[in-house]
């Protein structure tokens, strides 16, 4: 079977008669839906596929698999209702976050092309629930067959060509002022999300890194005060200032004590500061998504139990996943960062703002931190 291409674009970023300029083919489908324009393009008489499938199966996450020829498969993923991808290639081009979304995967078992899921695929398969389905039948694909693109009659193309004649010269001049209007890029529902974990920095080397440092202010010798450990960037900082009977010779001194701290140290006439590049980022959850709750309520209740202030929270709604963000606040001992550390441990968290000051209590510091967890609405 020929299958048709699939184009998603919102009808709010670009036009309907550029978008099928966009993608020239012979043969298309256009429906709207949702906001949204879905378009099936082939060059050669072809079905909207994933319309087919959309109409005869009910409900709102579900995957398919089809095999085809040549080790090829038709793929399509629907989320509330509405497809959001649906795209032919190998098996090891399945989609990983949208194939964990599906409630049910539907495989569709041909006599012909049941023998091209490998025994290695099928086991791959086993933890989702799937279900086999019969293909469509011609009835169930008619409805759903692409048009003929109409042509242009042929005086109306000779009227064109006068008229452009006419104008080239006009043309030549505004040549550099006027531009085709852009692609609209591929949706991809994960795009934001995807983005976001490769680039948030993992919540316990932050906390691992503000402990030490937290310590390390802590121990400076007299004459040094410690100031803060903060967040800056994709680094973490410490900064102390020297006292007024403070001397350098003696950060100098206590320094050599700590070859470790020398690479990450500068010390000024009236500071010091060190600075801890943070490496780590939630990659891990490139390639999966997780449930926003129950974690989200269980981590904030969690941290009220243990007597920290929450404020600040608030939502990011994506297209398909969701940040929400809150700010922990309370004076305690560095000691409790552990306990964070331990409690984000397993979970897409990050940190975007740290602050850690002296209280005026030995042993006790003011710490705000700023938490953002990323996952699945």
């Amino acid at each position: 079977m020929n299958i048709a291409s699939f184009f998603k674009a919102s009808i709010q970023t670009v036009n309907k008669e550029n978008f099928k300029r966009q993608h020239p083919s012979p043969y298309l489908y256009l429906t709207i839906r949702n906001g949204f324009y879905h378009l099936y393009t082939s060059q050669e008489p072809s079905f909207a596929l994933a319309e087919a499938w959309l109409k005869k199966i009910n409900g709102a996450e579900w995957g398919l698999i089809e095999p085809l020829d040549n080790n090829q498969f038709f793929f399509m993923f629907v989320g509330k209702g509405d497809i959001i991808k649906a795209y032919v290639g190998g098996f090891e081009q399945l989609d990983s976050i949208l194939l964990a979304r599906c409630k049910v995967l539907y495989t569709v078992d041909s006599n012909q092309r049941a023998s091209m899921l490998t025994s290695s695929q099928h086991q791959a398969l086993l933890k989702y629930h799937v279900e086999p389905l019969s293909p469509l039948t011609p009835s169930e694909l008619a409805p759903f067959a692409l048009k003929k693109r109409k042509k242009i009659p042929i005086k109306t193309i000779a009227l064109m060509v006068m008229v452009t004649s006419i104008g080239i010269a006009g043309s030549y001049a505004y040549r550099g002022v006027t531009k085709p209007e852009p692609l609209p890029p591929p949706v991809d529902p994960y795009l934001a999300y995807r983005t976001a974990v490769n680039q948030s920095l993992l919540a316990p080397e932050i906390l691992h890194h503000a402990l030490s440092l937290g310590a390390i202010g802590s121990g400076l010798p007299y004459g040094w005060q410690f100031k803060t450990v903060s967040l800056q960037g994709d680094t973490i900082n410490l900064t102390a200032e020297r006292t007024p009977d403070g001397q350098r010779t003696v950060i100098m001194s206590w320094l050599k004590q700590y070859p470790q701290l020398l690479p990450y140290s500068q010390v000024s006439l009236e500071s010091l500061s060190m600075t801890i590049p943070l490496l780590q980022t939630l990659q891990k959850w490139h390639d999966k998504i997780m449930p926003i709750e129950p974690s989200l309520s269980s981590v904030i209740d969690t941290q009220v139990a243990l007597g920290w202030q929450m404020t600040d929270l608030t939502t990011d709604n994506g297209l398909v996943s969701i940040t929400s963000r809150w700010t922990a606040t309370k004076e305690t001992a560095l000691s409790e960062l552990v306990s964070f550390h331990q409690m984000v441990s397993q979970l897409p968290v990050t940190i975007t703002q740290l602050d850690i000051t002296p209280s005026g209590t030995v042993g006790y510091f003011n710490i705000q931190i700023r938490f953002a967890l990323m996952g699945q609405k």
